[in-house]
């Protein structure tokens, strides 16, 4: 028997509710799966805004240990690699002995299984070269091997184009990108940065958004070329790292997860390349753009300085901001404080893992 199948036909406790566990929790709490509950080393330490969506028990794997649930039922412990050994040890402490790694490839097959019963419901061919959800047109990264980690920009769809497209949030992990007064509107100009495979630039592009497309990893923004030129030519891949400066840096290219690549090295397994480094406010004179409207922004802990060189782009154009927040424990605060330094006109509300912001 597979992972996959025993996951499918076993009941099953998730340890874990941190950054690997929320990527998988809409599948495996929203599925045909048997999940009986969350264990976690402290439940004081669980923090979530989507707390109502979770339609099992959490509790710390001692509470898991005095209920009623069996001894021997399957625990997938999804969280980084690096602390898998010390959870088995405080598993088989509490007489817990069946356990099972959430690997990447186990996730692959879950992510993979779940979205593909999806499109079929919606009657979505996911068959062909291009896949067509809703007036999104893209690159069908689940037939093309030379793209690492293809099977990520499901996450992707879920998070954002679902909601708006088919009304359906079940998917969520980490959030949409849009909120409240916070959308994207025909005619806007967008910046993408961390564009990864182009899909927050896809759906802007459907939207009737110009935007530009910051990815420093070479094969993604060539994807990024390919994405272009089935929207018009409507995204501009920028072979760059925003940052708060001009000049270069090391990259890391994460080699099991293409959208953990950061100017900062968070892994070991990593390939290192050299990146042009630019800020927002040099390109935008650069490039003699009129005006941003929109600032979308997952780079992996880079958020702070991206911002730190836009200062005069939110001061001037005051764009609309999505910013991912959970890189670093004090992103809120730092990047909140550098949003009203800039232009204290904002209005900010953190959401899932992101920060919004606009002026009204």
């Amino acid at each position: 028997m597979t992972q996959l199948e025993r996951v499918i036909q076993e009941p099953f406790l998730i340890y874990g509710a941190g950054a690997v566990a929320r990527m998988v929790f809409p599948y495996l709490l929203n599925g045909e799966f048997k999940c009986k509950g969350i264990a976690l080393t402290n439940v004081e330490d669980f923090k979530s805004d989507n707390k109502e969506r979770f339609k099992v028990p959490v509790r710390s794997v001692s509470d898991w240990a005095l209920s009623d649930i069996k001894k021997d039922i399957l625990i997938i412990i999804a969280t980084s690699e690096q602390f898998h050994q010390e959870i088995k040890n405080i598993c088989n402490s509490f007489g817990f002995c069946n356990l099972v790694p959430l690997t990447s490839e186990l996730n692959d097959d879950i992510t993979l299984m779940t979205f593909k019963q999806f499109f079929e419901r919606k009657h979505i061919d996911y068959s062909q070269d291009i896949l067509q959800i809703g007036s999104m047109r893209m690159v069908n990264l689940l037939k093309r091997s030379d793209i690492p980690n293809g099977v990520n920009m499901l996450g992707q769809l879920g998070d954002f184009v679902f909601p708006d497209t088919f009304g359906d949030t079940s998917f969520i992990a980490e959030g949409p990108y849009e909120h409240g007064p916070v959308y994207l509107k025909r005619g806007d100009v967008v910046i993408d940065c961390g564009s990864n495979f182009g899909v927050f630039s896809v759906y802007a592009a459907s939207k009737g958004c110009e935007c530009y497309a910051f990815e420093p990893t070479p094969v993604l923004n060539d994807l990024i070329k390919e994405q272009s030129a089935l929207n018009e030519n409507q995204i501009h891949p920028v072979l760059m790292a925003v940052s708060d400066r001009a000049g270069e840096a090391l990259f890391h290219i994460d080699k099991y997860s293409s959208g953990g690549s950061s100017l900062f090295k968070r892994t070991k397994d990593t390939d290192d390349i050299k990146v042009t480094l630019v800020s927002l406010d040099q390109f935008v004179k650069d490039r003699k753009i009129k005006k941003i409207d929109f600032i979308k922004a997952d780079i992996e802990g880079a958020e702070r300085y991206m911002l730190r060189g836009a200062k005069e782009v939110l001061k001037q154009f005051a764009p609309k901001l999505s910013i991912c927040t959970y890189h670093l424990k004090d992103d809120p605060k730092v990047l909140e404080s550098i949003i009203l330094e800039a232009n204290p006109n904002y209005t900010i509300v953190h959401k899932w893992e992101k920060l919004f912001a606009w002026v009204e």
